[in-house]
């Protein structure tokens, strides 16, 4: 892991050893020609290879930073030292830990990305060998039976706990996967191993994540709209049909009634005739009630030869 971190972290390192060399030489050029003619100039930065070689020495890896120091002290330049302090700031302490801060993220990640392939490996292996005790043969989907099946089996238990994923969390979104449109679907082998994997719970969710659960939401309503408008139409028309038959039903009432009125016999000279009663008047029966239509034929009829 650490020799394939390094091999990965080579172009970030040598980012960083460039960036360390540009600053370096320009920091040699400026004392260059800030201590000609100085005893601490003609020991340390008689020209720029010597100057960034004391720089890298003394500035960079800070070997016998005191003997550096003291000569430009003694000698009165202190711009130029607090040049170098600035120096060993810039060099020492900020682009030589970005260094060693790539490098540990580097190693870190592959670390991280070893570990997953070791687990996806395993858990594969695991799947494949649980899936072929069931009967399983190699290129055959999984059903949903099938797919019970490998919960209940404590390899697969085991290895759900080694990939961080809940079994139970599995059951519940089965639906989702070996169901679509009310009908049983079936996973391809390949399929099944990713499904597993994004389950895990230290999976994050990603943009891909968040697109594919609003396709599934827009399906569900567009699927619930379609649902709701078939019921409604369906219920308004048998309400219609209903309505028709009690009208119809109604017509048919009042047709008959029409029927029976004109029937009565309506000559005056007749003995039997009697006038018929409008609804709302008083029966001269001397019951003293109201002639309502629905009474109106049940009236007893007046003899009009008594006396």
């Amino acid at each position: 892991i650490l020799i394939k971190g390094m091999v990965t972290a080579t172009t970030s390192v040598m980012y960083v050893m460039g960036m360390q060399v540009g600053v370096t030489y320009i920091f040699a050029v400026a004392f260059v020609q800030l201590t000609t003619d100085t005893p601490a100039g003609n020991d340390f930065f008689a020209n720029v290879p010597i100057g960034m070689h004391s720089l890298f020495i003394h500035a960079t890896f800070l070997d016998d930073l005191a003997a550096f120091c003291e000569p430009l002290h003694v000698a009165g330049l202190e711009h130029v030292l607090a040049l170098v302090f600035v120096f060993i700031c810039i060099a020492s302490l900020t682009l030589m830990n970005m260094l060693v801060g790539v490098l540990c993220e580097v190693v870190s990640a592959v670390a991280e990305t070893e570990k997953e392939e070791f687990l996806c490996e395993r858990m594969v292996g695991t799947m494949r060998g649980v899936l072929e005790a069931l009967g399983w043969e190699d290129g055959q989907n999984i059903t949903y039976k099938e797919f019970t099946g490998i919960l209940q089996e404590p390899d697969a238990q085991h290895c759900f706990q080694e990939i961080e994923v809940d079994p139970l969390l599995c059951l519940d979104f089965a639906d989702l996967f070996f169901f679509a449109d009310g009908q049983p679907t079936e996973l391809s082998f390949e399929e099944l191993c990713d499904v597993l994997l994004n389950l895990r719970e230290s999976s994050s969710a990603k943009v891909k994540d968040l697109y594919n659960l609003w396709s599934q939401l827009k399906s569900y309503r567009t699927k619930d709209q379609d649902a709701i408008a078939r019921q409604l139409e369906a219920a308004s028309m048998k309400l219609e049909m209903k309505m028709e038959e009690k009208q119809d039903r109604i017509e048919n009432k009042l047709s008959h009634l029409l029927t029976e009125m004109r029937t009565i016999p309506m000559q005056a000279g007749s003995p039997d005739f009697e006038a018929p009663l409008s609804p709302g008047s008083i029966a001269p029966n001397g019951t003293g009630r109201r002639v309502t239509p629905a009474v109106y034929r049940r009236l007893p009829k007046r003899d009009n030869h008594r006396g």
